[in-house]
């Protein structure tokens, strides 16, 4: 930073603008208050247990949230730091809210089944990273909601953009202030009533909020239309295939597995069964599929007979 810093004073002229100062002010001061809530709305739970519940409780909700974390990994920061300039250019380019409507339909249907896959078989993955009689099993039980909670943070994300986008700083702080706040207050009533189960659900619950608060703020700004019926459809879709494969975790293996694997398995049915997809979108995706393969194999198969000569 100081040698960077030397070196853009050295090359430019120095000269201050209050008009520019005062504009980067309004817009950044907000930003110091997403940078307190955020930390506070990710890990403040975990004050909460500590100080409200036990020991092991702590450590299932930190199993947990570390096998939820795959979905954070994948899905959530790398559609972040895509679609951070994607969506941003979309807006500049006149192009509207069309580009934030498909990503919100698609975010929640790839982002519920990842989580509902990820929940399923988080408990035969524990088998192996630990053993049969491993206490942290009992982990596998608060996935599911710390999951589904992440796949509201990811629809967070698409109507933040909106309003970074119109410079509505100040409101994306203040509500992700007040999702902080309610977090922590919805922690202290339920830890000490259901333990971890409590923070994972008020995790989940906190998240919605966001996801929900963000899209108002950003409809006012851009007329989005984001497609709310969607994620509140598959949240309840996934929730009944979860809860489904429940009784199955004492199964014999090969019988847990078949059974879970059929339960994802129905998961696409349920997306066209509520609607969210028709068997024409299922058509022009395959065909794009099947367009893009043949383009990449037509391209593969230059590359190769290039190398040949």
């Amino acid at each position: 930073v100081v040698v960077t810093g030397a070196s853009l004073v050295r090359r430019e002229a120095w000269t201050f603008r209050p008009a520019l100062a005062r504009r980067l002010l309004a817009f950044g001061a907000p930003l110091v208050v997403v940078g307190l809530a955020l930390p506070i709305l990710h890990i403040g739970d975990r004050f909460v247990l500590a100080r409200l519940s036990t020991d092991a409780q702590l450590s299932l909700y930190e199993a947990a949230a570390r096998l939820a974390g795959v979905l954070n990994a994948t899905l959530v920061q790398g559609f972040n730091l895509a679609f951070a300039v994607l969506g941003l250019r979309a807006l500049d380019g006149g192009q509207g809210g069309g580009l934030h409507r498909r990503m919100f339909r698609h975010l929640s249907v790839g982002g519920f089944g990842f989580a509902l896959g990820l929940s399923l078989f988080a408990y035969d993955a524990l088998v192996v990273l630990t053993s049969t009689d491993s206490v942290y099993l009992d982990a596998t039980g608060l996935v599911f909601p710390l999951a589904a909670g992440l796949v509201f943070y990811v629809l967070y994300l698409v109507a933040a953009n909106v309003l970074y986008a119109h410079h509505r700083t100040r409101q994306v702080g203040i509500g992700l202030a007040l999702v902080a706040a309610f977090n922590m207050g919805l922690n202290i009533v339920l830890v000490p009533v259901i333990g971890a189960m409590g923070s994972a659900l008020a995790t989940a619950a906190s998240y919605a909020l966001m996801a929900a608060g963000a899209g108002w703020a950003a409809s006012r700004a851009e007329p989005l239309r984001l497609p709310w019926r969607v994620p509140v459809l598959l949240a309840l879709v996934t929730t009944a295939l979860y809860l489904a494969a429940v009784p199955t975790q004492t199964w014999p293996l090969v019988a847990r597995l078949g059974a879970r694997a059929l339960l994802l398995g129905l998961y696409p049915l349920g997306v066209l069964a509520v609607g969210v997809y028709a068997w024409a979108d299922v058509r022009a995706g395959w065909a794009t599929t099947r367009a893009w393969a043949d383009t990449r194999r037509a391209a593969l198969t230059a590359a190769w007979r290039r190398s040949r000569r």
